[in-house]
């Protein structure tokens, strides 16, 4: 599935239950929020996530 088909399904739900559209940036920042709210390391994140930023969280 691509991305494309991905947020294409997703949005057709989340219209006709009369919520906003999302975009791909939202379920990645959701993703990541989720996992380090659940006590993964931040750089195991970053690896799942494919973050390339060295930046330190």
């Amino acid at each position: 599935m691509t991305k494309k088909m991905l947020m294409s399904n997703h949005n057709t739900v989340w219209i006709c239950s009369w919520n906003p559209l999302y975009t791909g940036h939202s379920l990645r920042i959701g993703g990541t929020t989720h996992y380090l709210n659940k006590g993964v390391p931040p750089n195991v994140v970053k690896s799942l996530g494919r973050y390339r930023s060295q930046t330190p969280s």
